[in-house]
């Protein structure tokens, strides 16, 4: 019997999910997955699982159907609802919304982790970073510090999808060795994201390379290539002078970067080749230089 019951749409390996799981493991917190698009079948999951908490993510793009899809969901089940992600996080109004009963705003395992222990009544919801409530009017509480040591997050619990076989048989594994990004570009959420957290502890954190090679190492015996989902891999010199060389010795699997143009030199173009790196994504967003600066705000 699950404490929460993450629902998800998709097939994609969401990192965001992953490591929720894994915080609320490391405190004790059971956790499982349904991931389907049928109400039926996920009133069934809910039903047989009988989970104290249901948890979904919300993106701009797809979030009135996944509601609409949760309104269905609460009408048999009656368990309460918490949605996090982007569009809670810049649209916290949709809190309104009758199948919610709770949003987290930013970065969420501590407070996901809180909401387990307030749903017991073990804490209040105003001690609560980043939650929205109703009581029955709509509450939201300001948002937390930052964690800024990301290596005392554990690894993400990628095991909670080994349930479904496609996971099992996936040969690209998503790794993120960074969290913020210190650009403003315009179309991008990050710029807004760091306002939100403006005096809350640094933005753009680093994982340590021991850290990431120790996740990577766990990986390496079902994975046959690595995507770092990174905003823009190695943006710091020191960092990817040294992880890029080890990862060259000890892990030795093709990979996928997201870069920025011009923080690549020869230098970082070698490393990331002799490493395996097989594919740098970098957007192109225009060759109008007064669009990209002035409108996309791209510098």
């Amino acid at each position: 019997m699950p404490n929460v019951l993450f629902i998800q749409t998709d097939w994609l390996e969401h990192l965001g999910v992953l490591y929720l799981s894994a915080y609320l493991k490391s405190q004790g917190i059971k956790t499982d997955i349904i991931i389907s698009r049928s109400p039926k079948r996920i009133i069934k999951a809910v039903e047989e699982q009988k989970p104290k908490l249901l948890a979904v993510s919300l993106s701009s793009a797809g979030h009135s159907w996944i509601l609409n899809l949760l309104e269905k969901v609460k009408a048999k089940t009656n368990v309460p609802v918490v949605a996090g992600g982007p569009h809670p996080t810049f649209f916290p109004e949709v809190l309104a919304h009758p199948s919610l009963d709770f949003i987290i705003r930013g970065e969420g395992e501590e407070s996901l982790y809180l909401l387990v222990l307030a749903l017991a009544g073990k804490v209040n919801f105003d001690e609560i970073a980043g939650l929205g409530y109703k009581t029955p009017e709509i509450k939201i509480n300001p948002l937390g510090d930052l964690l800024q040591n990301l290596d005392d997050l554990p690894f993400p619990d990628r095991l909670l999808y080994f349930k479904y076989p496609y996971y099992r048989r996936l040969g690209m594994r998503r790794v993120i060795s960074a969290r913020g990004c210190p650009f403003s570009c315009r179309y991008c959420y990050n710029a807004q994201l760091r306002k939100l957290y403006a005096g809350k502890g640094k933005y753009l954190r680093q994982r340590s390379v021991e850290n990431i090679i120790a996740e990577l190492n766990q990986l390496k015996p079902y994975a046959k290539a690595i995507n770092f989902v990174d905003d823009s891999f190695g943006i710091n010199k020191d960092f990817r002078e040294e992880f890029l060389q080890r990862y060259a010795r000890e892990i030795r699997l093709p990979f996928i970067v997201n870069l920025r143009p011009e923080l690549v030199d020869e230098r970082f173009a070698s490393l990331l080749s002799n490493a395996g790196c097989w594919c740098a994504q970098i957007g192109i967003e225009t060759a109008d230089e007064k669009m990209r600066e002035g409108t996309l705000g791209r510098k």
